[in-house]
């Protein structure tokens, strides 16, 4: 789940540093993030049992590290961040694509 979530950062990061819109949607809709959402989506039923198993400390706990790791302050980072924020409103193709890469290819966007 952590590599999951790490590429997902990963494919992000990279993708939000081009100024490009046009490049950086390229990048956001090309194979790389497919083959993340693909992941997703296998891992989602699995995810979804493990979850069920912990107890609420454990899910607090798992749901804090999870925020507190690089790709989690990035996230938390990008929708803090006023320019970037902009830049998602101007565009909301690259702003669809940002999100189905947050919340998965079967949740709604935020």
């Amino acid at each position: 789940m952590l590599r999951l979530f790490n590429d997902m950062g990963a494919l992000l990061r990279r993708a939000l540093a081009e100024p490009n819109d046009t490049k950086a949607l390229a990048m956001l809709q090309g194979t790389e993030a497919a083959q993340v959402l693909k992941r997703e989506q296998e891992a989602e039923p699995v995810i979804a049992a493990w979850q069920r198993t912990l107890s609420a400390a454990e899910r607090k706990a798992v749901e804090l590290q999870l925020q507190n790791s690089e790709t989690g302050r990035f996230i938390s980072s990008l929708r803090q961040d006023a320019t970037m924020r902009a830049r998602l409103e101007h565009n909301p193709k690259l702003q669809a694509a940002v999100a189905l890469l947050l919340n998965g290819p079967s949740q709604k966007s935020e």
